[in-house]
């Protein structure tokens, strides 16, 4: 699955929302089925740094067609734990 957009207003960040959205974005992509959640994240140090604290990783080689679309983003991947 892939997370298209997650966004908290300057006035309201520092405040863990951003932190819980994910969280129940990733549990909702486990139920669901998933193994992993792609992100295509703004390459800035807030960004990045938010998504690499919660187990993200940079890809190898980034999704083709989001990388046409957003060649400057940085691509990561969240692997998710599923029981076998």
């Amino acid at each position: 699955m892939q997370l298209a957009h997650l966004h908290v207003s300057a006035s309201y960040r520092r405040r863990g929302i951003a932190a819980r959205l994910f969280a129940e974005v990733a549990r909702l992509a486990q139920e669901r089925g998933a193994r992993s959640l792609y992100v295509s994240a703004t390459p800035s140090g807030s960004a990045i740094g938010f998504y690499l604290s919660r187990g993200a990783r940079p890809v190898d080689t980034p999704d083709p067609g989001l990388f046409a679309v957003e060649p400057e983003d940085v691509h990561m991947v969240l692997d998710l734990h599923t029981d076998p």
